[in-house]
């Protein structure tokens, strides 16, 4: 194993943020606690460890030592460090590519109810991509991932359920897993929604909503296709169910925007 080694520098660069002396020490002083942890054999540090030099944070950027502290974490049943190995190897980053160890590290982690394991177990035998596609195995994956709130997921499930892959097609479902994603943020279930919303496929048609989600997609695009669908379902309302529904949609991009910024940090 080689050994990690420590920025110990009177002026440390963190998050692109210039740190002064005295935070420089302060931080380099953090790093030498948690690679001495690493050592000692803690699993949570040997996965924060892995998390620093996958990127770059206090540390050079080296794929080859996150694997070997991710792989030494997830050795001792770490769910995180099993996700963050399988993606290192299904990426071919720091390792030659092995399809068959991803799943392997993806199988331990989802087995620990790890949602994006589930979500790229599930994604792996939708495509066909290391397995043999299986539609019906990669709507039990996603849907376990989509139910534990992972938008991916959901979009992908509703999505599954609107054409009728790895099972009967139904509207009702495909509208409820995009209703979910929507409202985290995800565009493509926002589009697919609006659509819905738009043409009555699934539900009531129902104008006012579809110009609600054009208008959160609108509002962040520069898409003159979603300004032109906002405008058009604009168009079909009277003056007060308008002005409802951009109140409505202001109240969605706000909570959506406040979901993000609680999700990042």
């Amino acid at each position: 194993m080689r050994n990690a080694f420590i920025i110990l520098l009177s002026s440390l660069a963190i998050g692109g943020c210039e740190l002064n002396a005295p935070e420089a020490a302060d931080a380099s002083a953090a790093l030498a606690r948690l690679v001495a942890a690493a050592e000692q054999g803690d699993g949570a540090a040997q996965f924060e460890l892995g998390e620093h030099h996958a990127r770059g944070l206090g540390l050079p950027q080296d794929d080859a030592l996150a694997l070997e502290w991710y792989q030494r974490a997830a050795d001792q049943g770490v769910k995180q460090a099993q996700y963050h190995l399988g993606l290192l190897y299904y990426n071919g980053r720091g390792t030659p590519q092995d399809l068959d160890a991803a799943m392997k590290w993806w199988l331990l982690a989802a087995a620990q109810n790890h949602a994006e394991a589930r979500y790229q177990l599930g994604m792996m035998y939708y495509n066909g991509v290391g397995v043999a596609q299986d539609l019906v195995v990669a709507m039990e994956w996603l849907r376990a991932a989509a139910g534990q709130g992972l938008a991916s997921a959901q979009t992908t499930v509703g999505m599954m359920y609107d054409i009728g892959q790895g099972v009967a097609q139904n509207y009702h479902e495909a509208v409820k897993w995009y209703r979910l994603a929507a409202r985290q943020g995800d565009t493509m279930a926002q589009y697919n929604l609006a659509l819905m919303y738009d043409i009555g496929q699934g539900l009531s048609q129902d104008r006012a909503e579809a110009y609600v989600w054009f208008s959160v997609l609108a509002a962040n695009s520069n898409d003159a296709h979603l300004v032109e669908a906002r405008d058009r379902t604009a168009s079909e309302l009277s003056s007060s169910r308008l002005s409802a529904a951009r109140k409505k949609a202001a109240r969605l991009a706000e909570e959506i925007h406040d979901h993000r910024n609680s999700q990042a940090n």
